[in-house]
């Protein structure tokens, strides 16, 4: 069973989610001409964990519907949607799981909602970035 597309995209996304936050965060800063925090490479180390961590059963979600939406005769393209579907739908569940109900108050804390677009984001990205190989939606068993 061969599934490098999935393991691709889902190690991609843990690693640059984190980084875009920190680049981002940055470029606010310099907007509001603060300087450079020397603490956000400890970050990004740490947040490729927590995101490692948190995104285990989104990706067991994932990788166990890969074959069974695979079966299923259908363009490349069309089981690429649905399984970013899939996993940003997992994403928002996650941390709202994590964060709570009132996580997506854009009044209020804002943890949870930059999380959930930087890890989507790098979703739809890398999503779109990699191709299937010839045996990723081929021959599962």
């Amino acid at each position: 069973m061969r599934r490098n597309y999935l393991y691709k995209v889902w190690g991609s996304t843990i690693v640059a989610a984190p980084i875009l936050m920190m680049l981002a965060t940055a470029m606010i800063a310099a907007k509001q001409g603060s300087g450079f925090d020397a603490g956000a490479f400890g970050f990004i180390a740490f947040a490729i964990g927590y995101g490692l961590v948190l995104s285990l059963p989104t990706f067991l979600i994932v990788y166990f519907i890969f074959p069974v939406l695979s079966k299923k005769p259908q363009r490349p393209l069309k089981l690429k949607v649905s399984m970013l579907l899939i996993g940003v739908a997992c994403v928002l569940a996650t941390f709202y799981l994590l964060y709570g109900g009132d996580a997506y108050n854009p009044n209020g804390n804002y943890a949870a909602l930059t999380f959930s677009v930087a890890y989507s984001v790098c979703l739809v990205v890398f999503s779109f970035t990699y191709k299937f190989a010839d045996n990723d939606a081929q021959h599962i068993t």
